[in-house]
This record gives C-alpha cells, sequence and structure tokens, in this order.
C-alpha cells in the first residue's frame, strides 16, 4: 500500500496540512499571548458580573485591589484564571460598606442591601440566599453563580480560539499562495519528489509535532503581565534535527509549488546574496554532517533524487560535487571551505517558510563537522556559483496564477487548505502516524 502513487500523493499532501497548522498554531499562541486574549476575557467576565451604570468599574477597581487577586494579577486584570474561592472573598470585600467590620463574606448579604439601587444590587440579590443564611451558604450561591459564568466564558473563548485560528490560516494561505489542488497536481507529476518525501514524512511530521508543541509551551510559559520575548522564541524554536535541515534544504529552490510568483525576484536576490558569502554554506554542512549519522545518511539519497536541483545549489554553494555526500572518500576530498562547519539546523516551523518562499533555513546548532581554515574566496568561484543558483532559482516553480489557471480551482484550493490547516497540527500528525503506520 505505501508504494500506491496515491498513498504517496495523500501522505505527502498530509505533511503540507501539517507543517501549515504548525504555522498557524505558532502565530495562534503568539497573538492570544501577545495581546493577553485570556486575561482580556476574564476580565470582561468579573467586570460584566460587578460592574453597573451607577457603579462603573469602581467595584471592579476594589476587587482587583484586593490581595488574593493582586497576588495573581499584580493589582491589574491581567490573571488568566481565577478560583472561585477567590472570587467570592474579593468581592464580598469589594462591596462591603467601610463602616462594616464584619465577616465580608457572612455580612455580605447586608453589603448587597446597602448597595446603591442599580443592576449590581438587583443581580447580587437575585444570586444570594435569604436574609439569616449561613456563611457556607453564601460561599455556595456565589460560588455557583460564578462557575456558571466562567463556563459561558470558556465556550465563548474556545469560538474565538476558533474564529483566530481560521482568520490566521486564511492569512498564511494566501500569502504563501498554499493551493491543495495544485500542490496535488505537482505530486501526482512528480513521482520522485513524492515517493522521497513520503518516506520521511512519518519522521519529520514527528519532528515537527514535538517543536510544535514545545514552541508553543514556551509562549504560553511567558508570565502572564508580558507579551512573549524574542529569547523565548528563540531558546523555543533552537532544538532542532538535522534532519529538518536536509528536509528545509532540499525546499532552497522551491521546488514545491508554493509562494507567488512576483516572489522569484526576491527568491533570486536572496540567492544571490548568499552565494558570494565567504562562509560555508549551512545546507552543504548540513549534507556533510548527515553523511556521517547512520541514522540520517539514508535519507540523503531520497532527498537528492526528489530534489535534485535543490542539492546541486545547496553544494555548489558550499564547493561540493553532486552525488560526493555518499562516497566517503569523495567527501574527505572536498575543500577546505567546505569541511569548515558552522551548526546548521532549522526550527519546527521552517520547512514551511523554506518551502514558501525562504533561500535559505536560519542556523542554529544542530550539528558540527571538524573545522579547518577556510581558503581564501576566489573571485571566480564565487562567479560560478552565483551563476549555478540563480540558473537554478529562474526554474523555481511557485503557486498557481489566476492567468494560467481556473479562478475556481485556485479559490477551492485555498478552501482546503485553509479548513485544513485551522484543524490543528495534532489533529494532522495523528492521522500522518495513523496511515503511515499501516
Amino acid at each position: 500500500m505505501f508504494n500506491s502513487p496515491l498513498f504517496q500523493v495523500a501522505l505527502c499532501v498530509l505533511l503540507v496540512f501539517l507543517i501549515m497548522s504548525a504555522i498557524v498554531s505558532v502565530l495562534q499562541q503568539i497573538i492570544v499571548q501577545f495581546f493577553r486574549l485570556r486575561s482580556w476575557t476574564l476580565k470582561r467576565t468579573v467586570r460584566g458580573l460587578i460592574s453597573d451604570d451607577v457603579y462603573k468599574l469602581e467595584i471592579a477597581k476594589r476587587f482587583y485591589s484586593h490581595p488574593l487577586t493582586a497576588s495573581v494579577s499584580g493589582g491589574e486584570p491581567h490573571a488568566t484564571t481565577m478560583d472561585a474561592m477567590t472570587f467570592v472573598t474579593a468581592l464580598s470585600t469589594a462591596v462591603q460598606p467601610r463602616w462594616s467590620a464584619g465577616d465580608p463574606i457572612a455580612t455580605l448579604p447586608a453589603s448587597v442591601a446597602a448597595l446603591k439601587e442599580g443592576a449590581l444590587k438587583t443581580r447580587l440579590s437575585l444570586i444570594l440566599p435569604p436574609a439569616g443564611a449561613s456563611r457556607d451558604e453564601v460561599i455556595q450561591s456565589v460560588t455557583a453563580w460564578f462557575n456558571n459564568a466562567e463556563t459561558k466564558m470558556t465556550e465563548g473563548f474556545s469560538a474565538s480560539l476558533t474564529a483566530l485560528s481560521y482568520g490566521v490560516a486564511t492569512a498564511v494561505t494566501l500569502l504563501f499562495n498554499v493551493s491543495t489542488l495544485h500542490i496535488a497536481d505537482n505530486f501526482q507529476s512528480n513521482a520522485q519528489l513524492t515517493a522521497a518525501l513520503a518516506a520521511i514524512t512519518p519522521s519529520l511530521a514527528a519532528t515537527i509535532d514535538q517543536r510544535t508543541v514545545a514552541l508553543n509551551a514556551a509562549i504560553a510559559a511567558t508570565p502572564a503581565d508580558q507579551p512573549p520575548s524574542t529569547q523565548t522564541l528563540q531558546t523555543a524554536s533552537s532544538d532542532v534535527t538535522n534532519l529538518e535541515t536536509l528536509v528545509a534544504c532540499a525546499r532552497l529552490n522551491n521546488e514545491l509549488p508554493i509562494g507567488w510568483p512576483w516572489m522569484a525576484q526576491l527568491v533570486k536576490q536572496g540567492a544571490g546574496v548568499l552565494s558570494l558569502q565567504s562562509t560555508p554554506d549551512t545546507c552543504g554542512q548540513a549534507f556533510v554532517a548527515a553523511n556521517a549519522s547512520p541514522a540520517l545518511k539514508p535519507h540523503i539519497a531520497l532527498i537528492e533524487q526528489a530534489a535534485p536541483k535543490s542539492v546541486a545549489v545547496s553544494m555548489a554553494k558550499a564547493g561540493m560535487t553532486p552525488g560526493s555526500l555518499k562516497h566517503p572518500a569523495a567527501a574527505a576530498a572536498t575543500p577546505a571551505a567546505t569541511r569548515a562547519a558552522t551548526p546548521a539546523a532549522v526550527s519546527g516551523a521552517a520547512p514551511a517558510a523554506a518551502v514558501a518562499s525562504a533561500p535559505a533555513p536560519s542556523p542554529a546548532p544542530a550539528a558540527t563537522v571538524p573545522a579547518t581554515p577556510a581558503a581564501a574566496p576566489d573571485p571566480g568561484a564565487a562567479a560560478a556559483k552565483s551563476a549555478a543558483v540563480q540558473a537554478a532559482m529562474n526554474s523555481a516553480q511557485y503557486g498557481p496564477d489566476f492567468h494560467t489557471e481556473a479562478a475556481w480551482k485556485i479559490l477551492l484550493g485555498w478552501l482546503i487548505t485553509i479548513v485544513a490547516a485551522a484543524q490543528g497540527a495534532p489533529f494532522w500528525f495523528s492521522a500522518i502516524r495513523r496511515i503511515a503506520g499501516r
């Protein structure tokens, strides 16, 4: 079944869905944390419970200045969760008159009776037990009220997250011009690319899912009163694998049809700059490092078969010859500039970025090769490298164009991608694991 062309195409499309979902998931988490949507939702819910036209936000300010709420929100409504007992205690203190010296919870009915006539007094009077009720009965009544409001808040927040997910998926899909139908057609017409990508899909999918979960956890761990820091994102995305690097490098020339044709000039310009750098090429070093790894070495031939043009460009930038990595003797004979390694890796979302339009993955610690002094750059060799890179970039493929493809097919392909990307990375990882396990 795994050798079936249709099965391989489906597996590759699922991988694209996983990559898109991972991007959407991370961007959604960043937006939620940066704009403090969870704390904002809780703040809006609490203010709706304890504010009215008479007191406006006066009671709410007293509520958030209470030591219990201030300890988790710093005196500001930045808390993302709140215990029911904390709400009962802070509310009882917030509405208690200054002349009252009794227990705030036990005297809550009397405190509410002393409030000015308005929506807040009416609301609290309805949820409180009759006069003379015990302290426990007051707690039970207010707790039930708060828990009911919290349940509705959670349902509303989940609906908001779903809408946000579809919004981010739409933006990413249109930005990168990711049409499922166009990609499926490309896979069907490129048997080598499909077979190679399908072979490494299970391993790559597991890695992408792990990195996405780690990155989202790092973002969510940011204190509630702070937006996610750049250091947090960099730290979470630095734990990557060479396998991702290899696949990202294989996508260097955008052999997967994603992106807009107008991006071609940007890609060519970026490639021209990178090809003239004096430092060793990170993609080339990733292939060298993988060649020394028993676990990754079998994937080199698959990737070279799937994307010979991309691999050739990476080799040219590093001063290598395609196919040399399969022979240790030939690899040992590569120029000194090639062996002067720099760590190479990309983040879990990097394959998608590289697939879309990026000229090369971002470097990060992953694997090393023994370093030797680099030879002085040769102007002639640099020009030859640049010509090789530019020639490959000129034949790069991109997503569908309304001038060459039916509008309905492009729109339908976008719609499928949007719906798929909004489902979340865990959904597609589970699907790939189930399918690949058969």
